[in-house]
């Protein structure tokens, strides 16, 4: 689970502007965990939500196309997810940017 909090968190700082809040939240829903990482950079469009998971995605937020990367890191923490019989999404910040969302099963 390290890697997958990992990166989350190389994520959200690589696409965030310097010194701006990123938050972390753990909280459980029914019988599932949810990891939520919350940035404040420019956010992911709906029609690209799907595409940044992808492996080697190429597609960077307009001002941040020179920030380096392998397009590796979400489509990583999916992978691990989907590992735990768990998923991994993307929504709206709630103060703008970007809050990437991993669920996983809760056992026992």
């Amino acid at each position: 689970m390290g890697s997958l909090i990992r990166q989350l968190l190389d994520n959200a700082m690589l696409f965030s502007p310097p010194d701006a809040p990123i938050e972390v939240h753990l909280r459980r829903e029914g019988n599932d965990a949810l990891i939520e990482v919350i940035d404040r950079g420019p956010g992911i469009p709906p029609d690209k939500r799907q595409a940044v998971f992808e492996r080697f995605a190429d597609w960077r937020p307009p001002g941040y196309e020179d920030r380096p990367g392998t397009g590796l890191g979400l489509f990583i923490c999916r992978a691990i997810a989907r590992t735990h019989r768990g998923d991994a999404s993307i929504a709206d910040g709630p103060a703008g940017g970007t809050m990437l969302i991993v669920r996983l099963p809760l056992e026992g």
